[in-house]
């Protein structure tokens, strides 16, 4: 009768427990305190406060404990891959091991299930103890079945990540490091790209990190998954589905370390790299990344900041990447040969490194793909926003497009300026897709308006009748149900000669009505919510000593945790004396009458007074 395949040896599978039980047992330990002593502390102190959302409290706090325990699963999985995956370290672990009557898919799985399972098992017990101490809050059980397949999941998708890394590696100090690394590759990739990259290019906009849900770590760690109260009362996970695509991505990977460790060379154990194949992957992976690593290290480090730009910057930072590539393939060498003298070794592929940068970097600075020469048409803009005024005018459009191409005409003046006025443009165009440029614009250090006036016209712009309206009209109907606090600010001078702040509250149909009747009306006249940047008095208007505060929220009486797609805004406005309306209403309906003045005669009241104080000498 021919044999039955096994994929698991019940001796093997003991001999790893037993020699590793404590990494297991002390991940339990976590486990239970978290949950077993932890969590019905949080269950008595949610018992006991009172409040209208405490039907689904009860959820929140167990799904936010699971969401918190992927934390700890995290470095778990790794610790449970080093201790089922340790015989692959060491020639006389590694050569017994092998030499065992046993297929390398019965020794594969033994290791993978015998690291795997006490992690699930713990997760179980946890949930059956959770469960009977926490019998007086009569826990729903489908809370807890939740919190587990939660966490179960993540503990697949770590776990899956540390099993492919183990079988690349005949080194177990390697391990978490790859583990680590590989996990973290696309965020720290992508950030140093850009920030290497976008010092060199005029006018480049940080986007952020796209490529976030690339490193799993990175996306646990920065709060990508959470709970809150959905608009059914029912507890809302975000990242739930990144979260199985993870759990997928972690079994993808699994199969792949089976198929490499089928062919691993069992000699290689001690060694960096323990896929021959993967060799030159690795060196010329971390010659690249160390080249645009070695420069924002450098410039975090030493808080690096010069008065360099253009080209002279370019020159800098292209030396720092080549002296990064250099340390990365020097340093793979030694560590895959095991050997200091590798300076002479295989140069032609770091000639190759080089010469890619070279042209990475030259394509960056010579602008070789129109990244700084790009001016959308204003027929194809729907929108444009300058410093997040939004504007959809045709010939406001118009306007910004004209005030981009000047920024892009006058590069020589303002590339690598770092000391003044940022202006911000971003596109949405009538395709769908958005363009977004950053730009800095210097000071005359007399009249405070950019060397050629394209602040001037920035300042125009963005006080235009549209943009004025955008900025009296919130996200929120000002209405009194959405009015949580309305405030008016005012200085004035104390008893002693110094200028000192007060403030008036209004009620929410105070708020609405000085809204209606006297900022709208002024709005509407320009004298009102203007954005001035290049000088302290807007022309014939004069400054007040007042300006108007407030804010909206959804609902202002339910905090705003337990809102799902939670709406709020808020209004602020500096006041001028000539607006009218708004100062009409000010003097008819607070005791503001006495206290309204210019802000240029407070400072100069205040200056006479302080200088009258001084004795003569």
């Amino acid at each position: 009768m021919k044999s039955r395949t096994s994929f698991y040896n019940a001796g093997v599978g003991k001999n790893l427990l037993r020699r590793f039980w404590p990494v297991w047992a002390a991940y339990l330990a976590l486990l239970l305190v978290d949950f077993v002593f932890h969590l019905p502390q949080q269950l008595a102190e949610a018992a006991r406060t009172a409040s209208p959302y405490g039907r689904t409290s009860f959820e929140v706090l167990v799904l936010q404990n699971a969401v918190d325990q992927i934390h700890i699963i995290v470095i778990a999985a790794v610790l449970s891959a080093m201790a089922a995956y340790s015989y692959l370290y060491t020639n006389r672990a590694c050569g017994m091991m092998n030499a065992l009557p046993i297929r390398r898919e019965t020794m594969f799985g033994t290791a993978f299930l015998t690291g795997l399972a006490p992690l699930l098992l713990a997760q179980v017990l946890a949930v059956g103890l959770t469960a009977l101490t926490c019998l007086e809050y009569k826990l729903p059980f489908v809370y807890l079945l939740r919190w587990l397949g939660l966490v179960a999941m993540a503990t697949v998708a770590f776990y899956g990540f540390a099993v492919f890394c183990a079988v690349l590696t005949g080194n177990i100090l390697v391990l978490p490091a790859v583990y680590v690394v590989l996990n973290l590759t696309a965020v720290v990739a992508e950030a140093c790209i850009q920030a290497v990259l976008g010092a060199m290019r005029y006018g480049y906009a940080d986007v952020g990190i796209r490529l976030g849900a690339l490193s799993p770590i990175a996306f646990v760690f920065r709060r990508g998954f959470g709970v809150y109260t959905g608009a059914d009362g029912r507890a809302v996970v975000t990242g739930a589905g990144t979260l199985g695509t993870y759990c997928a991505a972690g079994l993808v990977l699994s199969a792949l370390a089976l198929l490499i460790y089928r062919r691993r060379h069992m000699e290689c154990a001690t060694d960096v790299v323990a896929v021959p194949i993967l060799k030159p992957v690795f060196q010329y992976c971390m010659a690249f990344g160390t080249a645009f690593v070695l420069p924002v290290v450098v410039a975090e480090m030493l808080r690096f900041d010069t008065d360099l730009r253009g080209l002279p910057l370019t020159l800098l930072l292209l030396l720092l990447i080549l002296l990064g590539a250099f340390l990365g393939w020097t340093v793979a060498e030694m560590l895959m040969q095991k050997s200091l003298k590798v300076f002479f070794r295989n140069w032609k592929g770091l000639a190759v490194v080089c010469a890619v940068l070279l042209l990475i970097v030259g394509a960056a600075e010579f602008d070789l793909f129109g990244y700084e020469r790009r001016v959308p048409a204003p027929d194809t803009v729907e929108s444009v926003s300058l410093n997040r005024c939004e504007l959809q005018e045709p010939e406001n459009v118009a306007a910004a497009v004209a005030l981009h191409q000047s920024l892009v005409d006058h590069k020589r003046l303002y590339d690598g300026e770092s000391n003044g006025f940022g202006v911000s443009i971003e596109y949405v165009l009538k395709n769908g897709k958005r363009l977004n440029r950053n730009y800095v614009l210097p000071y005359d250090p007399e009249g405070k308006i950019a060397l050629n006036g394209d602040l001037q016209s920035f300042q125009d712009l963005t006080n235009s009748r549209e943009a004025i309206r955008w900025r009296v009209t919130p996200k929120l109907p000002v209405e009194e149900r959405y009015v949580s606090d309305a405030q008016l600010y005012y200085s004035y001078m104390n008893e002693d000669g110094y200028l000192v702040d007060g403030h008036v509250r209004l009620s929410p149909e105070q708020a609405v009505e000085l809204y209606q009747n006297g900022i709208l009306p002024d709005a509407a006249e320009s004298t009102v919510a203007l954005n001035y940047v290049t000088d302290g008095q807007p022309g014939s208007l004069t400054l007040s000593n007042v300006h108007f505060n407030m804010n909206l929220e959804e609902d202002p009486l339910t905090p705003r945790y337990y809102q799902d797609n939670y709406r709020y805004d808020y209004l602020w406005f500096n006041l001028y004396l000539e607006s009218a309306h708004t100062m009409q209403w000010l003097r008819e309906n607070t005791a503001l009458a006495d206290q309204i003045c210019s802000e240029a005669e407070l400072i100069a009241a205040e200056q006479q007074a302080r200088g009258a104080s001084v004795p003569a000498a």
